[in-house]
C-alpha cells in the first residue's frame, strides 16, 4: 500500500517482508520494537522504519572471524 511520502505496509506484508511470522510482528509492536501507525484499528508500517530496525540488528564480521 503506497500513500504519500510513505509506503505502508500491512500486517502481513510486514511479516513477510522481514521473513517473521505475523505473532511475532504484533509481538514487536506490544513490546515497542518496531514503529508503527494506526488507522482505525489496523495497524501500518513503513518500509523505510522496517528497513532501520533491519540494519539496526546487523552484525558486522568481526576480522578475527574473516580469518577462520
Amino acid at each position: 500500500m503506497k500513500t504519500g511520502k510513505y509506503q505502508l505496509l500491512t500486517v502481513p506484508e510486514a511479516a513477510e517482508y522481514l521473513r517473521l511470522k505475523e505473532a511475532t510482528i504484533y509481538h514487536y509492536v506490544h513490546h515497542n520494537r518496531i514503529g508503527y501507525y494506526k488507522q482505525g484499528s489496523r495497524l501500518c508500517f513503513d518500509i523505510s522504519d522496517l528497513d532501520d530496525y533491519l540494519e539496526a540488528k546487523y552484525v558486522p564480521v568481526l576480522e578475527a572471524r574473516k580469518a577462520s
